[in-house]
């Protein structure tokens, strides 16, 4: 499959740090912090120091000269970085040669100041990529804004950063040599405004890079959604592996945990790791439910150990043999590190998902369902999550996200009815400014008589009552699934144009019969175990010819919503991409609503700006400036 992460380190390690080789072999790279958060994403420590770098610096940093070496400048195109360069360079030259990669295309006006006496001398390549975005996943990509929920959604906001998003997607098709038909979930002005502004800025693009216009597969498609499409995904309970842990443990904005264990000598010690696609155990068992996934762990641990050179061998005293099992003893000692990690977070969200915790999720999948794990229609949805609203073990948070996800389901409730329900369950004033604030997104909160809802064609999904909490379906999979079969809604999704180069296609591994509409009911249906990456040559042709799909969801994307991409991608034969301005877990997602209301937004856990470049295995290696340098964080015993 087509790795959003794999494709962006090749270009990096190969096209950016690579293609620049002094002949003093030293370089020094030098980064903003969007450009720190992109390459942190996708490369280690490791990787960059082999392709000669010594040194990575921030430029808005002061910095020692070094005349000697080579500066490698990975940037984002604006105004300041320009006027950082140019101080670099007004009195002592920081370094003997200038190479410029900006992220993404540099407007004409800056080009123009690099153009400056003093720079003309040192500057020997400006190379614009397309790179601007985060690489998140193999599916999965940020546009790396914080801000972005409040921008989108507050009153109090003057979106002004439609171009800046447009220009982020449109460099993210261009990147992947695509310039697809854009679509966009109607009734909200904000996602068509975008859409037309992604198109007209890939007609720009694809006028110098004529790679995007070549139709070498299925047109592919790029669909900007509104986060009011589904309100429900970002707030039930999910239960795999990657989003119970998201959602139940202590897990940083950065993807880091921390996590206790006892050594060989029976101590307790504690270890701080990154849980991202380096953890080859982690990107295994991530989308499995909980039901089964500490066996699977458990069973794929005691099979690693059963055919291990370290587990034992025959011949003690042969030379050979001890000095291979020395040199497969760090390889061993991580990929047990790995199990360990793994196998102590699934006993820790087994302890979290508590009997509280599993009544809520229970009543949530009923109200968003309509039904019952037997499949009974549900009479009626305030009965059903009552017993646990006043149930003393539920957590606010819990109740919280039940009475949202009530209301969602009813399209609204009279004021008293409402007002009741928020007493029932005992919600604060800030909580209650959390339910108001759903009106921002597009949901009906009060209605002055209770609307019957409009009833949404649904497909038939088979139930799989074996996974009787995990019920639910977002929504924005059964889009995935329809523009996989050139089947979406054209009067819900219209294109900006290009509409009539959208046809179905018939295909053999169709069996589900019929036109996919938009639901949210169905059961879980299990997961396919993952075909093996090494493709043959006819695999592989047939792989690049597949179609791509790129979804956007403005403001936020839940951690569900990403599993969707990789479940499509797999049963449909389609690269599906999906990603946001950042992915909110249900925390999250609350604190995001009740900041709406703010004059500025909140400053959240995931605007702390830590940017982590991983070295091999689980270690992190934090990038701390001091004084210019790039230094390693200190160890724990020594702060």
């Amino acid at each position: 499959m087509a790795s959003l992460k794999e494709l962006a380190r090749e270009q990096l390690l190969d096209e950016v740090i690579g293609s620049v080789n002094p002949a003093s072999g030293w370089k020094v790279l030098v980064v903003d912090h969007f450009a720190l958060r992109m390459i942190s994403a996708c490369c280690r420590m490791f990787d960059i120091m082999d392709r000669g770098v010594t040194l990575v610096e921030d430029i808005r940093k002061s910095r020692q000269p070094l005349p000697k070496f080579d500066g490698l400048y990975l940037i984002e195109p604006t105004a300041e970085n320009i006027q950082l360069i140019k101080k670099d360079f007004s009195r002592t030259p920081k370094y003997g040669a200038v190479h410029i990669f900006f992220v993404d295309a540099c407007p004409d006006h800056l080009i123009k100041e690099l153009a400056s006496p003093t720079l003309k001398r040192v500057v020997k390549t400006v190379t614009e990529l397309s790179l601007n975005f985060v690489p998140k996943e193999a599916r999965v990509f940020s546009l790396d804004d914080p801000r972005g929920f409040y921008n989108a959604y507050s009153p109090l906001s003057r979106g002004e950063n439609t171009q800046e998003i447009a220009n982020q997607l449109a460099s993210l098709c261009c990147f992947l040599g695509e310039k697809p038909v854009v679509r966009f979930s109607a009734g909200r002005p904000g996602t068509e405004a975008l859409a037309e502004a992604v198109q007209d800025r890939l007609d720009v693009l694809s006028s110098f890079n004529p790679s995007m216009s070549a139709d070498s597969r299925r047109r592919s498609q790029l669909i900007v959604l509104d986060r009011g499409v589904d309100l429900s995904a970002p707030l039930v309970h999910e239960l795999t592996y990657q989003a119970a842990a998201y959602d139940l443990l202590d897990i940083d904005d950065d993807d880091t945990y921390q996590y206790v264990f006892n050594d060989a000598r029976g101590r307790e010690q504690s270890k701080r790791v990154v849980l991202n696609e380096q953890d080859d155990v982690w990107v295994q068992f991530r989308h499995h439910h909980l039901a089964t996934v500490f066996s699977e762990i458990t069973a794929s641990f005691e099979a690693f150990r059963s055919r291990s050179a370290i587990a034992g061998s025959d011949d003690k005293d042969n030379t050979a043999a001890l000095k291979q099992t020395m040199k497969e003893l760090p390889q061993f000692q991580q990929q047990m590190a790995k199990f360990g990690l793994h196998l102590s977070m699934a006993e820790q969200i087994n302890r979290a998902f508590t009997k509280d915790v599993e009544r809520a999720t229970t009543a949530e999948q009923n109200v968003v369902t309509g039904k019952d794990g037997d499949g009974h229609k549900v009479g009626n949805l305030v009965s059903e999550i009552s017993s646990v609203l006043v149930n003393r073990g539920t957590s606010s948070e819990e109740k919280l996200r039940l009475v949202i996800l009530c209301l969602l389901a009813m399209n609204g409730m009279k004021p008293s009815d409402l007002q009741q329900l928020q007493h029932t369950a005992k919600l604060s004033e800030s909580q209650i400014a959390v339910i108001e604030n759903l009106e921002h997104l597009g949901a009906t909160v009060k209605v002055d008589r209770v609307s019957k809802r409009k009833k949404k064609k649904t497909r038939d999904r088979k139930p799989a009552t074996e996974y009787a909490l995990s019920r639910f379906v977002p929504v924005v999979k059964d889009i995935m699934e329809n523009a996989a079969k050139y089947t979406l809604d054209m009067d819900e999704y219209p294109c900006v144009r290009d509409g009539q180069q959208l046809k179905p296609s018939k295909r053999a591994d169709d069996d589900d019969g019929g036109e996919l509409t938009s639901a949210r009911r169905g059961g879980w249906t299990k997961q396919k175990k993952p075909k093996n990456e090494k493709l043959s040559a006819t695999a592989r042709a047939k792989a690049e010819k597949r179609q791509r799909i790129i979804i956007y969801i403005v403001g936020s994307v839940s951690l569900n919503e990403l599993r969707s991409a990789y479940e499509v991608s797999a049963s449909k034969e389609v690269d599906v991409f999906i990603g946001s301005q950042a992915t909110l877990r249900p925390r999250a997602f609350l604190h995001a609503l009740g900041s709406l209301n703010n004059t500025t937004p909140t400053r959240g856990d995931s605007e702390v700006l830590r940017s982590a470049i991983q070295l091999e295995g689980q270690e992190e290696t934090q990038l701390t400036f001091v004084s210019g340098k790039a230094q390693q964080p200190l160890a724990d015993d020594e702060v």
